[in-house]
């Protein structure tokens, strides 16, 4: 390891050993305990208070539970109590199940002056089939009969307050059979009084969908077989009613879930939740009461808290059997904040009283410490600034303290002389190498860069028709925009030869459109070259003209010289064919000229033109060499057209047919506008022919 590493490490190493003042590290310790003290009063004090809230809460939901559970039990027991006598009056024939008379007055009597329950009505196994329903828009009570012999023909009527027909709507023929339905067949299969899962009833007034439960019971003859089924119906809309009435507070979410998972919800949740007060567990759009069912299941508790997206929510359930089904789940869900809202109120009060007197303690102190700490941070940050390479004057802050006033002083004399330093080396390119976290000594390392050479076309000339200041101006503002441009483009310069430019991107950071920032770098050059030009036409300096090479290929990158004197640099093949495609600009009358390598990386950005397969002095490898093609060029309009007729012509030039290849040539100089390019393959196919070269590969050898 050098010297100056040695040195940098150790440096950074006492760096990482923090130093406080001793006033810092008094005022730290005190505000410190302060926190620690105030952190654990209100610690102690938030979690006692939570624990009580938290158990109270469960005890009210506990109870909520309760009453829900025996309310549902009040509402429906009634039904099932009714649905007994029934069929013990069927059973004793104190009411004749086959006399429609007798039996609909019975039916009307059930239904008539109770307002939970909807339908009465009895399925016979012949498959017969009648019922007295309610219809709530009409305020009107429905007969409705199928006889089921041939075709299930239906007559629809309508009943008196004494059950005589007062009207005889419409006789149809439906398809329906009451043996197939939920209520006949759940009584048939448990032989017992049973209440069915939430359905859509079928045969509603005027056809509207209506939900509900009901409640059958099978009825035997003496010789023990099925003669009918007697059953009634309660709506949702009935059930959802009196469970608005349990709900503990105003955000609880309470429901019942029937066997086949289908939810009995309030009437309250009507508009919010699903049609009908029914939907299906899948389609609730409820997230914390799906994530409460996750819950339930996993822990199978009764009663339990939960969390969901940061919010506390407690959740009750319970289990009821041979209700809705095989079984129900009665479950309450309400936000923790709804109980404990006032409670937390005041322990957020207390809270905020605390942080009140420690911000007062806090400010003071702020205060007393920043008149000592603000020069000092002022000074660190002039540190970081003079490390960016920032030069700028920094406004003093004044300061009574020896140590502070000794830095601010060493501080301004380090910033003068590495500003004058700075004349000398690129800030950019120090930058780059700060941010690479490298450090400076003789070496490199082989890394994929993308080379770019300018170069001033007559620049002998324009040099020998202007004084020498004024060449030095002219030739500064040249090499400053051009700078510039690099730059902008995330390049770095690696130096000025006379008149020439060499750039690099790729490194000392790494870059992966290194390629296409330099082929943007080349248009951008040629824009502001123009812009160039027109200022100097107008104070009467000659135009110029520059031509560019561009490479991608693998060199040797770093720092070449002396240890007191490094130059971070490229070298290798790559960089010289660089250099060699700037100079073939001159041999093809074109502006910029890329290899094969800079072309596949960019093509799909930029406009390319073949130009020629070649090798240069000094190489044994050929290249092919392409044109990237300027903003305004007139070529790029019928590119695809010239590119396409111009590797046919390329082919055959290669291939050593040199009549086809002059033809095709000379079609392309005519068609594109005089192409030079084409016009130096014409003749070079002319001459060729008149010498066939031995050993031909299609490549053109350039030997200067």
């Amino acid at each position: 390891m050098e010297p100056s590493d040695k040195a940098s490490n150790s440096a950074q190493k006492t760096l990482h050993k923090t130093k406080f003042s001793i006033r810092f590290s008094i005022a730290s310790i005190l505000v410190f305990l302060l926190l620690f003290s105030i952190g654990i009063i209100i610690s102690v004090n938030y979690y006692t208070m939570r624990n009580i809230l938290v158990n109270s809460s469960q005890m009210l939901l506990k109870k909520s539970t309760n009453l829900m559970e025996l309310k549902l039990f009040n509402f429906l027991m009634p039904l099932e109590d009714r649905s007994r006598i029934s069929k013990q009056l069927l059973k004793q024939k104190i009411i004749t199940a086959h006399d429609n008379k007798h039996m609909r007055k019975y039916l009307l009597n059930i239904i008539k002056d109770r307002s939970r329950i909807y339908s009465a009505y009895i399925g016979y196994s012949t498959g017969d089939f009648l019922i007295v329903e309610k219809d709530y828009e009409t305020n009107t009570i429905h007969l409705k009969v199928i006889k089921h012999k041939h075709n299930a023909i239906q007559k629809d009527s309508i009943l008196d307050d004494n059950g005589n027909i007062k009207s005889l709507k419409r006789i149809t023929t439906v398809a329906y059979d009451p043996r197939v339905r939920p209520w006949y067949k759940d009584a048939a299969k448990n032989r017992a009084a049973t209440w069915t899962a939430i359905y859509r009833f079928a045969l509603t007034p005027s056809g509207k969908e209506i939900h509900g439960t009901s409640i059958s019971t099978p009825i035997y003859d003496k010789n023990g077989k099925l003669h009918a089924v007697f059953a009634m119906d309660t709506t949702v809309t009935a059930l959802s009613q009196f469970m608005t009435q349990i709900k503990p507070t105003p955000n609880t979410f309470l429901f019942i879930m029937d066997s086949n998972n289908k939810l009995l919800v309030p009437s309250d949740f009507k508009d919010r939740l699903c049609k009908q007060m029914v939907c299906h567990l899948e389609t609730l759009t409820i997230p914390w009461v799906l994530h409460s069912l996750q819950v339930f299941k996993k822990t199978a508790g009764p009663i339990f808290s939960f969390h969901y997206r940061g919010s506390h929510y407690l959740a009750s359930y319970r289990l009821i059997k041979h209700l809705f089904g095989t079984h129900c789940l009665v479950g309450i869900i309400l936000p923790f904040k709804d109980i404990a809202g006032p409670l937390q109120l005041s322990i957020l009060l207390s809270i905020a009283i605390a942080l009140i007197v420690l911000i007062i303690i806090l400010f003071f102190a702020r205060i007393l410490a920043g008149k000592i700490s603000r020069p000092i941070a002022a000074l660190a940050n002039d540190a970081k600034a003079i490390a960016k390479l920032d030069f700028t004057t920094k406004d003093i802050l004044p300061s009574r303290i020896k140590e502070v006033i000794k830095i601010r002083d060493a501080f301004e004399v380090m910033r003068r002389g590495l500003s004058a330093f700075g004349k000398y080396v690129p800030y950019d390119l120090v930058r780059n190498l700060i941010k690479s976290k490298e450090v400076a000594h003789v070496g490199g390392k082989s890394r994929e860069l993308t080379i770019f050479f300018s170069d001033i076309e007559g620049f002998t000339t324009i040099a020998e028709t202007m004084p020498p200041t004024e060449l030095i101006k002219y030739l500064s503002e040249y090499f400053e925009t051009m700078s510039k441009t690099v730059h902008q483009s995330e390049g770095t310069i690696d130096k000025y030869i006379g008149d020439a430019i060499m750039a690099f991107w790729g490194a000392p950071l790494k870059d992966n459109k290194q390629a296409m920032h330099a082929c943007q770098a080349a248009l951008n050059s040629l824009q502001k070259l123009k812009e160039l030009n027109a200022q100097w036409a107008r104070n009467g300096k000659p135009n110029m003209r520059i031509r560019i090479g561009i490479n991608t290929a693998n060199v040797v990158v770093g720092n070449v010289g002396a240890h007191d004197r490094l130059s971070y640099t490229a070298l290798g093949d790559g960089v010289n064919l660089a250099s060699r495609l700037e100079s073939l600009n001159k041999l093809y009358g074109t502006t910029i000229l890329v290899n094969e390598s800079t072309y596949q990386l960019a093509k799909d950005k930029f406009a390319f033109r073949l130009i020629d397969c070649v090798a240069v002095r000094g190489k044994k490898e050929d290249s092919t060499v392409y044109e990237l093609l300027e903003t305004e060029s007139s070529l790029k309009a019928h590119l695809a057209e010239y590119n396409k007729m111009f590797q046919q012509a390329f082919a055959a030039y290669q291939q050593a047919d040199w009549n086809q290849a002059i033809i095709l040539f000379q079609a392309i100089h005519k068609q594109f506008h005089k192409d030079n390019v084409a016009e130096i393959y014409v003749k070079r196919c002319q001459q060729l022919k008149s010498k066939q070269p031995a050993n031909w590969r299609g490549v053109w050898e350039i030997k200067a």
